[in-house]
Order: C-alpha cells, then structure tokens, then sequence
C-alpha cells in the first residue's frame, strides 16, 4: 500500500469506530427532526481532520478488544466493533464526540 493511502486508511480506521458509536445516539433522535443533531456535524469534521491527517484518536490501538473496552467506558452504550479484514480496514483506535447531553 502506498504511504499517502496506508496514512488515510488508518485515519478512516481510527474514526470510524467514533462515527460507529455515535451514530445509535443520533439516529433515535435525529428522526424527530429534520435538522441533524449538532454531534453528526462534529463527527464528519474529526473524520475530515483524520483524513487530511490532522486529528489523532483519543484513544490509539489496534486491539480490537482494548478499542471496544475503551468505547464502553467513554459511552452510554455499548457498539462492540466487529472484526474486520485486514486488507479493507485497519482499526488504529477511536474517538467519541461529546454530546450536548
């Protein structure tokens, strides 16, 4: 894989599992209303700053396992991340938005 690509793929692995976590919370609030909760806004701008290489996780691992325990303490519920094909998604931690809660 080239360096350029290696780099945006685990920035799209790092966030993913934030964009994952946080999407239960919204979608049973954001059918309600028409404009998407404030949180959607601040995942898709963290999942943009990854890709260009200017965010980093909250929390750096590979280890599926460590990323789920991580995601269980940091939210109200529980997203276990499935396992994923090395060669389609490389896992490199996660993040979670703050909610206005």
């Amino acid at each position: 894989m080239r360096p350029g690509r290696s780099r945006r793929v685990a920035a799209l692995g790092a966030l993913a599992a934030s964009v994952l976590a946080i999407a239960g919370t919204w979608a049973m609030r954001a059918y309600r209303t028409e404009t998407p909760p404030a949180e959607i806004g601040a995942a898709l701008r963290m999942h943009d700053a990854a890709l260009r290489g200017a965010a980093r996780p909250a929390f750096a691992s590979s280890d599926l396992d460590a990323v789920n325990g991580w995601l269980a303490r940091e939210l109200p519920f529980v997203p276990a991340l499935p396992e994923a094909a090395p060669e389609t998604f490389r896992l490199a931690g996660a993040s979670a938005v703050p909610s206005r809660r």
